[in-house]
């Protein structure tokens, strides 16, 4: 298969630039075709629910073929949270913390929850701090909406514990990508919506950065220290900008 017959699965690629692949990935033709003929079984049958488990099965079957594991290493989860839930409800939490994790909690942050990880914290010098990054804020549907930055850079204030930043805007973080994909830093570019986080970030571990002018951008973001190596009005902009 082609990379655009590939392509040709997903219609929306044929009007869209999709970026959403986090959480809700571009809908292909092969998924639209099984989540009808789901549908229509039920219709049909009411309640094939022996049919349903034998396509799970099968499929569990397959991906675990693919990766070289066992069938029994494999679970069929939902959603990767769902997964985590499950892993994480199956371990004993008593005793004390080597280590407090911050990530995005999003509206699950409150009092109660920051003076927790505070508490661990101070009860244990040789507790480390660790953040998946130091995001301030990001927009969101309803506007503005405050990221894990805060949240660290208040437990790093009551502690004294300087935080371990595993993911943007470390530069190791940067690094380890550039490493991964097999380029020198220098043929990079990294495109984002935060002159601070995505785009300094990215020139301090030595990438490029483009800034665009949507999610969170702000005009005043250009006359900020850090300066992009180029500021698009879109994503979509991108191969106009490229073949420049």
């Amino acid at each position: 298969m082609t990379l655009n017959e590939f392509r040709s699965r997903f219609p929306i690629f044929k009007r869209r630039v999709y970026v959403n692949s986090c959480s809700q990935g571009a809908l292909s033709t092969d998924v639209d075709e099984a989540m009808r003929a789901y549908l229509d079984s039920w219709h049909e049958c009411g309640s094939p629910w022996e049919m349903w488990v034998e396509q799970v099965e099968r499929l569990r079957a397959r991906f675990a073929s693919s990766i070289g594991a066992g069938v029994d290493e494999i679970a069929v989860m939902p959603s990767a949270s769902a997964g985590i839930n499950a892993v994480a409800s199956a371990l004993s939490f008593a005793g004390p913390r080597s280590h407090v994790v911050i990530g995005d909690l999003g509206e699950g942050w409150d009092f109660r929850t920051l003076n927790r990880a505070f508490r661990l914290l101070h009860s244990n010098p040789e507790a480390s701090l660790i953040a998946l990054g130091t995001t301030r804020f990001w927009q969101a549907p309803e506007g503005l909406r405050l990221d894990a930055g805060p949240f660290v850079a208040a437990l790093e204030y009551a502690t004294g514990r300087k935080p371990v930043v595993c993911g943007k805007p470390a530069e190791p973080f940067f690094q380890a990508a550039a490493a991964k994909l097999g380029f020198a830093p220098s043929e990079i570019l990294m495109i984002g919506d935060d002159i601070d986080i995505d785009v300094g970030g990215a020139q301090r571990a030595g990438l490029r950065g483009a800034l665009v002018r949507t999610g969170k951008f702000r005009p005043g973001d250009l006359n900020h220290a850090v300066k992009p190596d180029a500021v698009l009005d879109s994503i979509a902009n991108l191969p106009d900008w490229w073949d420049r």
